[in-house]
């Protein structure tokens, strides 16, 4: 009889997370071996399950995470159907992602891009992977009830981010009945030796530490900028769609910043794309923001002219771009945020359901001057340049403007 055996948990919490079959929700640390518990657990799930639908359900198909689960259960499945003497090729679709096993059951990626794609379904178990991430309705309102004729299992794993929707499901899961709570550090993988957790930490600013190593859930994070997962969704496009409004939002780089230039569609006030560049030199820079507006027809971009970015703004300028010069001071950088932060509270505009744009959201930090007055920065260690990209393009549509 052929036998397939999973890799063994590296420690007894994960061995308890693997073999769970409860609803169980997970903060752990970066490199705590999140994405291997929950594959091993799905994948575990699809063995003892004959005709079982199994679901991972990720932030995005871009999502770092999502293709490394992918990768993963590919893999496994490709081991299981070899052993069995079976072309993988046959049971499994690269198109759908999906993977079936000779017991009739399956797994299934899903994302929480589009959560009304998640609806109408039964499912045995699902990852909800990067949770903290997404908009809560996506599993009040779609995963929820997936589970309600199955009585099947449902696993949230991810870092907390903030004082939000997941950090009270993690928080409630302790007194639940029939919920587990699981938290775990970074060092709480045996496998992670104390040189290299030292070499991950050092570079981070302490919050970043206290939430992406240790996994604790930091009071008054996100404060500047609420509602960040409520609008997020859909909207990423590697292409324009005919007959739209397009406008941009460029902040140069500085010595260790990212170049970022971001797009929003004008009409719907969806920002449906950004591009970062680092460490890329100024004419190859030029070039690719040339190559964006050949490609999207920019109707304005508004670009940060501070530093380096007057004369390459000017640059831009006399090659015929709609390019306007924006100079950022304490003022003006006020006036943009503010008005981002109105966006977001009113939940008018859009964004991609991404983990960098998110991330740089939920980080943005407000601090008072000696004069008092309100100040936005990235935490010590941290970028804001999609933010600052961002708020230009969301400033391209909310100011002289017309369609």
């Amino acid at each position: 009889m052929a036998v397939f055996k999973l890799t063994p948990p590296h420690s007894p919490g994960q061995r308890l997370l693997i073999e769970s079959n409860t609803m169980d929700v997970v903060f752990a640390g970066r490199r705590y071996g999140k994405t291997h518990s929950g594959t091993q657990r799905i994948m575990r799930g699809a063995f003892q399950k004959p005709g079982g639908t199994f679901w991972w359900v990720g932030l995005s198909t871009r999502s770092a995470s999502y293709q490394h689960a992918w990768s993963e259960l590919k893999k496994m499945h490709w081991g299981i159907m070899n052993l069995l003497g079976l072309d993988p090729r046959d049971w499994s679709s690269m198109i759908n992602k999906e993977l079936r096993f000779p017991n009739d059951s399956v797994i299934q990626m899903r994302t929480a891009e589009n959560p009304e794609s998640l609806a109408g379904a039964s499912v045995d178990g699902f990852i909800f992977d990067e949770f903290s991430m997404a908009r809560e309705s996506v599993w009040t309102e779609q995963l929820a009830p997936t589970l309600i004729t199955t009585n099947g299992w449902g696993c949230f794993i991810g870092v907390p981010k903030g004082n939000n929707w997941a950090s009270a499901l993690w928080r409630n899961a302790k007194s639940e009945e029939g919920w587990n709570q699981f938290h775990f550090t970074t060092l709480d993988n045996p496998m992670i030796e104390h040189a290299d957790y030292e070499r991950i930490r050092k570079p981070m600013p302490l919050m970043m530490q206290q939430q992406e190593l240790l996994a604790e859930i930091i009071s008054g994070r996100g404060q500047v900028f609420r509602n960040v997962t409520e609008c997020a969704g859909p909207t990423w496009a590697e292409y324009p769609t005919p007959g739209r409004v397009y406008v941009a939002g460029l902040d140069w780089a500085r010595e260790n910043d990212f170049t970022v230039i971001t797009v929003i569609d004008a009409i719907s006030k969806e920002c449906v794309y950004y591009h970062r560049m680092h460490h890329t030199p100024f004419y190859d820079q030029l070039e690719k923001i040339k190559e964006l507006h050949q490609l999207w027809g920019f109707q304005r971009i508004i670009s940060e002219t501070n530093n380096l970015g007057r004369p390459l703004t000017e640059q831009l300028a006399r090659e015929g771009l709609p390019i306007e010069p924006f100079d950022t001071n304490k003022s003006t950088k006020r006036e943009v945020i503010e008005l981002l932060q109105v966006a977001f509270e009113t939940e008018s505009l859009k964004i991609p359901l991404d983990e960098l744009m998110i991330d740089e959201l939920e980080s943005m930090e407000l601090n008072l001057t000696k004069t008092g007055h309100p100040q936005f920065s990235a935490p010590k260690g941290m970028h804001d340049d999609i933010v600052m990209s961002l708020a230009l393009a969301h400033w391209a549509v909310a100011y002289s403007y017309s369609i």
